[in-house]
């Protein structure tokens, strides 16, 4: 949570929690050694040479696509068709998984 209200108008919005991650805490621990898995923006300025693929795919649930993820906020578990999992570039699947479509 940000408790700094400067941050949280600078941060609100659409991505906002990706860009405050890009411009406030990856640059502190990027000198460390870490490991980000992406799934969609291994090749955005924030994932490009500093991120792995997902090591697992991503499943789906009863036959249905439920936009579970790591991080997911609600409703991303609904059923909501503005929420359809997206097919993740070749580019961000495991070398050895290029089959993997949902990532």
């Amino acid at each position: 949570m940000i408790l700094d209200k400067n941050l949280q108008q600078k941060y609100f919005g659409r991505f906002g929690d990706q860009k405050f991650l890009e411009h406030q805490i990856w640059p502190r621990i990027q000198q460390h050694d870490s490991v980000a898995h992406d799934s969609f923006h291994c090749q955005t300025s924030v994932g490009k040479n500093r991120s792995q693929p997902w090591p697992t795919q991503r499943l789906e649930s009863n036959n249905q696509q439920i936009n579970l993820f790591v991080g997911c906020y609600r409703p991303c578990s609904s059923h909501d068709k503005r929420l359809m999992i997206h097919q993740c570039p070749l580019e961000c699947r495991p070398k050895e998984h290029q089959d993997w479509i949902k990532c």
